[in-house]
């Protein structure tokens, strides 16, 4: 499944997207949780509604996220930490050979 889930992230912009709700990320009784909605991450990002909900889709799918129990409320998956570690590492090995 890491295997999948490196090459889907190789070829599209979902991780930017995983990438940067880790880094937003507010502490919460139950543990990190994600408070933005999928409208709010649009304006966020700059993109359309269309796109962010293409994404997370996408994330929920490869197992990185989870859906919100509470409207706006996303958790980044032991997967999705997984694959952020595995891509900053590909992405430092990649900065290193230019």
């Amino acid at each position: 499944m890491m295997a999948k889930t490196i090459e889907k992230f190789l070829i599209t912009e979902t991780f930017s997207l995983l990438l940067w709700l880790s880094e937003h990320q507010s502490t919460t009784r139950y543990g990190p949780v994600v408070k933005f909605s999928q409208e709010e991450l649009s304006k966020e990002l700059q993109c359309s509604p269309t796109s962010v909900n293409k994404r997370m889709k996408e994330l929920y799918e490869l197992g990185c996220i989870e859906k919100p129990q509470k409207r706006g409320n996303y958790r980044i998956t032991k997967s999705g930490k997984e694959v952020i570690t595995e891509m900053k590492k590909i992405e430092t090995i990649l900065t290193a050979n230019q």
